[in-house]
């Protein structure tokens, strides 16, 4: 293959990724989130409103609609976590750990949150920021927060949550 050739090609290229990038349209949901589109093809928005609706769950305190949206072999993982427990297999396990988080916040909301649907497996991103309260002292708590959300027929198999591990909340009176 001649150089000229290669330039043609490699400058082709270059330009479908492009006008891939500059076609790409930003919409806002009802609830708020901003929803990335990061396929090609037309995205599902099934996946994107389960990632809305488990937010919601948790923003609203909802351990039943929770239950609803995951599957009974739900894994939850926290790998940058300090605690002990950083892996949660079952729905009975994930339930403790959600209705610990329902027990020390009063208030659990998400911020500025970006929904990406990924391009290439049943995984939706959620970029997002944590505003709660503690309830045993009023005081806020803010951390920036990257979910991993996993997909399988409809439900809710695998949730990874990345924050940053050195802002922990001040639980005390």
């Amino acid at each position: 293959m001649n150089r000229k050739t290669l330039l043609t090609i490699t400058s082709a290229c270059l330009l479908c990724v492009s006008l891939s990038f500059i076609t790409q349209q930003n919409f806002t949901p009802s609830s708020g989130a901003v929803v990335a589109k990061t396929r090609r093809r037309k995205p599902s928005t099934r996946p994107i409103r389960i990632a809305q609706e488990l937010i919601k769950a948790v923003e609203t305190q909802d351990i039943d609609k929770f239950n609803q949206l995951v599957a009974e072999d739900i894994t939850f993982e926290l790998p940058f976590s300090q605690s002990e427990a950083t892996v949660f297999k079952g729905r009975e396990q994930v339930n403790g750990y959600i209705n610990n988080i329902f027990d020390v916040f009063s208030q659990s909301r998400f911020v500025d949150t970006v929904i990406r649907e990924s391009k290439f497996d049943n995984v939706v991103i959620v970029e997002t920021k944590g505003d709660f309260i503690i309830a045993s002292n009023q005081k806020p708590y803010q951390n920036r927060y990257v979910f991993f959300v996993e997909l399988e027929k409809g439900k809710i198999n695998s949730i990874r949550e990345y924050s940053n591990p050195l802002v922990v909340p001040d639980v005390s009176s």
